[in-house]
């Protein structure tokens, strides 16, 4: 079948007409796909019933992007068979996936930031009257979308003056209008809030109640357990089960994904830790409306968990502390050994043994298209060049193998590009990079975003890791079990401002939860067990 696009009047493509259920099934077989001498996918087969929420899971490296890539015609497959309707599709590409009505809702936001939420919404696909653009019209549909999904975000804002979370739900908005057959969600309720999450799961399930099928890909397996009713799942590129998720436990399935029991961390006792005197201080620091008197301590060997919803301010944070100048604190104090310093630029929280790692490893934490040596590398420079500046590029060699090494960072090699690895080993790639500077202090903005379960628990050691070796870290998170598992003690964020300190060890998952929804319900309280919790008014 040669699929031609199909002009909806107004200028754009628009996808067949969802009136022929059958024509809402999608069926792989025999996937196979290779780069290099990696393989990828190894006859991968899948099929989606019209009006179906499937699941596909498994570890970082499993091939569920792959998959997905190969799906949405980014990959021409080695080997295997691609049908659409019961039709068989040749010459498969980007194009003919999406007039075949195949619609992608990718990991990493792929919208063009310079642009309006309007302009995106409608990108190559827009509305025209006569030879002009229609943007009233098309403003109208767009507001009539941001709507639905309980958006409260401008049809005529700059999509990069939004935060992640919100680019995410607006490329959502822009896969509805395009009313897919099949919709292909890759890790859509990643950084989204609880609420946010609801309205999106709900949007999916209306679309899929139409006809559509879909392919939900999630590292948050509980949502794929109650969401989903049949589920594939993928250990090294080949399908280690599928079939009813019904019929399969979540425990069962953790075990099918990493082919064995799934470790816990082992957390040293706060009690027993000889700490020292605070490495870094905050004192009222103050960030315009984005943050407020936030004053805190960490010590040489200590974990601070910083826990609080998406929008709570937990980046902004984490890049005022960094010296970031597009977040310069407008008020308050940061000390480093008791000292008062007064960083202009992140060269100079480095210069003081400060790492950041942050939360959005594409846009502002690596450069995908270079190597994994050269990100790793990249801050630790000015160590590995002689006084004339060359680089010693064998002794960097040599670390940057050692950390990937240290680190289990799977890759056909240091020279591989950044880009060709999972979300999970970027992931680690980021953690190496600033480990290999030996940071007194090191910040982590949401550490396991976008990994799966294995990986999560392989980064969490190595944060303990680190601290046992003196670090002072920072680990700020929206998933309260996360920091329950690896902070010594925690503290709340609310919309900017510390409500909650639990000082204590102990603390649970309920305890930090009870804490960061008291500031939307005063009738919960954050004292509701034995343990210290400190609410701040």
């Amino acid at each position: 079948m040669n699929v031609a696009a199909i002009k909806n009047g107004k200028g754009g493509v628009m996808p067949p007409a969802q009136t022929d259920t059958v024509s809402g099934m999608l069926s792989a077989s025999g996937i196979s796909k290779a780069f290099g001498a990696t393989q990828a996918l190894d006859d991968v087969s899948i099929r989606l019933e019209p009006g179906e929420i499937h699941g596909l899971i498994g570890e970082n490296g499993a091939g569920k992007s792959t998959l997905v890539k190969t799906l949405c015609g980014v990959h021409r497959p080695d080997a295997g068979t691609i049908e659409v309707g019961g039709e068989s599709i040749t010459g498969w590409s980007p194009e003919i996936a999406i007039a075949s009505g195949l619609i992608t809702v990718h990991q990493d936001v792929n919208l063009i930031e310079t642009m309006t939420v309007t302009e995106n919404i409608f990108l190559n696909a827009e509305i025209k009257r006569g030879p002009f653009l229609d943007r009233q019209a098309m403003a109208a549909e767009a507001q009539q979308l941001l709507d639905t999904l309980m958006l409260e975000i401008s049809p005529e804002a700059v999509l990069g003056s939004l935060p992640t979370d919100l680019r995410k739900m607006v490329q959502l908005a822009r896969a509805m209008r395009q009313k897919p057959r099949v919709l292909l969600l890759d890790e859509p309720t990643s950084s989204l809030t609880a609420d946010e999450v609801d309205i999106l799961i709900s949007q999916v399930k209306s679309i899929a109640a139409t006809g559509v099928s879909v392919l939900y890909i999630s590292h948050y397996l509980n949502e794929v357990f109650e969401h989903t009713q049949s589920l594939t799942i993928l250990r090294d590129g080949k399908t280690a089960w599928q079939g009813a998720t019904s019929d399969i436990t979540l425990p069962e399935a953790i075990r099918t994904m990493i082919g064995g029991t799934l470790r816990t961390s082992q957390k040293i006792d706060a009690s027993t830790k000889q700490l020292g005197e605070p490495v870094l201080k905050l004192r009222n620091l103050t960030l315009g409306h984005r943050l407020s008197d936030i004053s805190f301590d960490v010590r040489p060997g200590e974990i601070l968990g910083i826990g609080g919803l998406i929008g709570a301010g937990l980046g902004d944070l984490a890049r005022t502390i960094f010296a970031d100048p597009d977040y310069r604190a407008t008020s308050g104090d940061i000390m480093m050994d008791g000292e008062r310093v007064d960083w202009t630029s992140p060269a100079d929280a480095m210069g003081a043994g400060i790492g950041l790692v942050t939360n959005d490893r594409h846009r502002s934490g690596a450069i995908v298209d270079f190597s994994i040596a050269d990100n790793i590398g990249l801050p630790s420079l000015s160590r590995f060049s002689n006084k004339f500046g060359v680089l010693k590029t064998t002794a960097l060699k040599a670390e940057v193998d050692d950390q990937m090494q240290q680190l289990s960072v799977k890759a056909a090699g240091p020279l591989a590009a950044l880009s060709t690895l999972s979300g999970g080993n970027q992931q680690k790639v980021m953690l190496a990079k600033w480990f290999m500077t030996n940071p007194r202090v090191l910040i982590l903005d949401e550490p396991t975003i976008g990994v799966d379960i294995g990986a999560k628990q392989s980064i969490k050691d190595l944060i303990l890791q680190k601290a046992a070796e003196g670090c002072a870290v920072v680990i700020l998170s929206s998933e309260m079990d996360e920091i329950v598992e690896v902070a010594d003690r925690a503290l709340i964020l609310f919309r900017g401002r510390i409500v909650a300190r639990l000082d204590e060890p102990g603390f649970t998952q309920e305890d930090l939860t009870n804490a960061a929804n008291a500031s939307f319900n005063p009738k919960i309280s954050t004292q509701t067990t034995e343990k210290s919790v400190e609410t701040i008014s």
